[in-house]
């Protein structure tokens, strides 16, 4: 990174951007939920342009949507390394909330086949809602929704945004 000076000085500064400061920025300045590393899966899609990794690219014009067929579903992110976090927000982005999650369980661990519950979720009516729960550090996270706002759809995330702990947003 170069930093130029007002007298057209220029300074050479080497900047190391860990994870927990990428997550900082994510989250406050509204940039890409991405950090190097994070893998997406989710139980299923209905097609290439709903794939998981579109609920975590800091657009509300894209969305995971599961597979037509199915009436719950989960999506999950994977971190190179483990993060603390204590909140999520989930954005639908769609008007009426169609496949937006009412019902759903937020879990977390070491890896995929060894997760524990964090947070469970019932009746969530509104969308962009912080649910926070207690610190937890881990590096694979996911949400398993159980129900949905309107069950004619399947479930459908457009921002899915877990948080680093202790910054501050409030439940709502």
């Amino acid at each position: 990174m170069t930093a130029v000076f007002f007298r057209g000085e220029t300074m050479k500064i080497q900047v190391r951007i860990t994870a927990p400061i990428l997550l900082l920025a994510w989250f406050f300045l509204g940039l890409t939920s991405r950090l190097p590393g994070q893998v997406y899966e989710a139980s299923s899609f209905q097609d290439e342009r709903f794939r998981p990794e579109r609920a975590f690219d800091g657009k509300m014009d894209t969305r995971w949507s599961a597979s037509f067929s199915q009436n719950t579903g989960w999506i999950q992110v994977s971190f190179e390394k483990p993060q603390k976090c204590s909140r999520l927000r989930i954005r639908s982005g769609i008007r009426d909330l169609k496949g937006a999650p009412r019902d759903f369980d937020v879990l977390a661990g070491p890896a995929a086949d060894r997760l524990k519950l964090v947070k469970a979720v019932k009746n969530n009516t509104e969308d962009g809602r912080s649910f926070k729960f207690a610190a937890t550090r881990a590096r694979v996270w996911r949400v398993v929704v159980k129900a949905r706002i309107n069950p004619r759809w399947s479930p459908t995330i457009s921002e899915l945004e877990f948080s680093l702990a202790g910054t501050g947003d409030r439940e709502k």
